[in-house]
C-alpha cells in the first residue's frame, strides 16, 4: 500500500516515520494482517515510484497529490531520456 502524506496530516506525531508506523499499526490491527506502507513523498527509487503511479488506485484525491504526481512524472520522463542518452553513448 502506498500513500501521499500532506504536512500536518496526523497530529501528535513527531515526524513522517512516526506517522508511517502509526498508520501501519492501525491498518494492520484493523485488517488483521500485516501491512507494508510506502510513503510516496519519501520514495527515492524511480522505478518503484513509476510503478506505483502507473498501477496504483487512488482512494482519495487532492490538488497536492495531483501536483506531486505531475512533478514526479516529469522527473521520471527526464530520467528515462537521460538513461537512453547514456545507454546510446
Amino acid at each position: 500500500m502506498s500513500m501521499f502524506l500532506m504536512h500536518k496530516m496526523v497530529p501528535g506525531t513527531l515526524n513522517r516515520f512516526d506517522t508511517q508506523l502509526d498508520i501501519t499499526y492501525k491498518l494492520s490491527k484493523r485488517l488483521n494482517k500485516n501491512v507494508d506502507i510506502v510513503i510516496l513523498n519519501r520514495v527515492k527509487n524511480i522505478f518503484l515510484l513509476e510503478n506505483i503511479l502507473k498501477d496504483g488506485i487512488i482512494l482519495k484525491d487532492s490538488q497536492q497529490r495531483f501536483d506531486f504526481e505531475l512533478k514526479k512524472q516529469h522527473q521520471i520522463l527526464d530520467f528515462k531520456a537521460f538513461k537512453r542518452y547514456i545507454n546510446a553513448a
